[in-house]
């Protein structure tokens, strides 16, 4: 929230089946959105699993690895994090991110 307020531009690329559960639950994320008109969120049409796990940071600092976004698994579970600023993987990451961000069946949330 801090940096929406100060104007930086936020793009979430969500799974569809999650993104579904927390609709129906009424979840933070969707309280959050409200609240904030420059994060941008939009959904994977396809009920294929999105199982991306990645973040990008000010546009240089990627964060990746196969834990998942929640308390359970920073506390209980074993899983790998990765923190890069390698330019190679960062621009990579923004490839993969851009092809999933403009696939024309996406559903545009925010």
């Amino acid at each position: 929230m801090d940096a929406c307020r100060k104007g930086v531009d936020i793009d979430i690329y969500r799974d569809h089946e999650q993104y579904k559960q927390e609709t129906r639950h009424n979840s933070p994320v969707h309280q959050i959105l409200q609240q904030c008109e420059a994060i941008h969120v939009r959904v994977k049409r396809s009920r294929d699993l999105m199982h991306e796990k990645a973040a990008l940071f000010d546009g240089a600092t990627l964060r990746d690895g196969s834990g998942n976004w929640s308390i359970s698994a920073a506390r209980h579970q074993d899983n790998e994090i990765s923190i890069t600023q390698q330019r190679e993987e960062v621009e990579a990451f923004k490839r993969d991110f851009a092809r999933m961000w403009q696939r024309s069946d996406n559903i545009i949330v925010h």
